[in-house]
């Protein structure tokens, strides 16, 4: 199993001189599982970069937490919703426990906005958790791209989603499962990368996948050069990438 990941800041930010709002990394596991997630904190919030990286190792956390309790085997025996609860609540409190830290008002985080999406991959079954914008896709062994999961954003705008803070996150976390063995790749991204397209041959999954296949994609940094295009510039957001292949 081969990952690749891309965190990538906006021409923007870095001529400001302002954090990457995004962030994503992968944590393999003893008992062979692989964990991945990316987080994209709200370019409204003041502390999005430290809202994106906390979220992520959140997740982390409670993987590993569960891991020294019970087994990650146990953990997906538990129904969706359950684990929906425990990531945001994880999630939530770690967010908490950061503003207590840094001496800002817990009673209001809006300033620590961001979203989430993860992956649990096993020997037989991948478990993707998604809250807000962004997308993930999936490469079938029959060569088709299929959406693992779609951007939510609020009233179709999308410059309004949900976020790991909000009050009611867990009626928007969304979990599901797929047979690993129906998959050869999965790709996980934030909003910010670019073309997003209704036409699946012209999104941006379909040259990732494409890549890959022809055997250009074989390195992080392949993967930084395809979500760091030019449209993707034009959009000026900073934006991250997951790549697994099976």
């Amino acid at each position: 199993m081969n990952i690749y990941k891309a965190c990538v800041v906006s021409p923007r930010h870095a001529e400001k001189n302002i954090p990457c709002q995004d962030f994503c990394a992968v944590m393999p596991t003893y008992d062979n599982y692989t964990i991945g997630a990316l987080s994209d904190g709200a370019g409204s919030a003041k502390f999005a970069d430290l809202a994106s990286f906390t979220t992520v190792n959140a997740f982390f956390n409670y993987m590993r937490k569960y891991t020294s309790r019970y087994s990650l085997d146990e953990l997906l025996t538990l129904e969706d919703k359950e684990i929906g609860e425990d990531v945001v609540m994880y999630c939530r409190r770690a967010i908490e426990n950061l503003s207590v830290r840094i001496g800002f008002d817990t009673s209001d985080l809006r300033e620590f906005c961001a979203t989430f999406l993860g992956f649990v991959i096993s020997d037989k079954e991948i478990v993707m958790l998604h809250l807000g914008d962004g997308e993930a896709y999936g490469l079938t062994k029959e060569g088709k791209i299929h959406c693992l999961s779609a951007a939510d954003n609020i009233n179709g705008i999308s410059t309004h989603t949900h976020f790991t803070v909000d009050s009611d996150a867990v009626d928007f976390m969304k979990v599901s499962r797929f047979p690993k063995d129906d998959f050869k790749a999965v790709l996980i991204m934030s909003d910010g990368v670019k073309p997003v397209s209704e036409n699946i041959e012209e999104h941006i999954a379909s040259q990732v996948f494409t890549e890959w296949q022809t055997g250009k994609l074989t390195s992080d940094t392949c993967l930084c050069r395809l979500i760091d295009n030019e449209e993707t510039k034009k959009h000026n957001d900073d934006h991250s990438a997951v790549f697994v292949e099976f």
